[in-house]
């Protein structure tokens, strides 16, 4: 694959699951307009994480022969892995404490999986920067929709979208990478055993 392939890769293949997420997120909102939230629908956009997170090193596996294992993409999650729910125990989401966290987490996934981090990192934003524009517009409008936050403190609202949120995609997307490919790993080996009673051929 040319270097200039690999460069536009990312983006293209975030393209089809940025735009479900967006149809999701656009639903959820429609859903609190109409109502129908009072029937308890499970539009959260964070459902989609683990399936794209997948989706994504499947891909990648597929195209490029350097994909890592799926024991070194779970053993370079681990850490971030930790940091990450750390720090939701312990700390506010909108402290300067959550953020740091949530930074180190993402880079920490990067550097395992560069390719991976990347496109979980670029899908993550692709993701939450809708949420935010329609937090806002929610705000403003006083829709009172799930995504209204409070005028005064509009920050304390937003904020999370663009540390916890991000780091959450990026740490649980990686997770679901390193179940992926721990299943694709098993499947491939199970088609090269040899049939039982079957002998090689003399």
């Amino acid at each position: 694959m040319s270097p200039e392939r690999r460069r536009q890769s990312i983006p293209r293949l975030v393209l089809v699951p940025a735009l479900v997420t967006l149809a999701l997120t656009q639903l959820r909102l429609t859903g609190d307009l109409l109502g129908w939230s009072e029937m308890g629908l499970p539009f959260e956009i964070a459902w989609l994480v683990p399936l794209f997170g997948a989706y994504f090193a499947l891909h990648l596996r597929r195209v490029d022969d350097a994909t890592p294992s799926a024991a070194r993409v779970l053993r370079g999650t681990l850490l971030p892995l930790a940091l990450f729910i750390a720090g939701l125990i312990l700390l506010r989401p909108t402290s300067g404490g959550m953020g740091l966290l949530s930074l180190i987490a993402i880079v920490l996934v990067q550097r395992n999986w560069p390719r991976l981090g990347n496109a979980l990192l670029t899908y993550a934003f692709a993701a939450r920067l809708p949420v935010i524009v329609t937090m806002l517009a929610a705000t403003l409008g006083r829709w009172d929709t799930v995504f209204d936050v409070s005028p005064y403190n509009a920050l304390a609202g937003t904020l999370p979208q663009l540390t916890v949120w991000l780091a959450f995609t990026v740490v649980a997307g990686s997770v679901a990478a390193s179940v992926a490919l721990a299943v694709r790993e098993r499947y491939r080996a199970d088609q090269t055993k040899p049939f039982p009673g079957s002998t090689a051929p003399g």
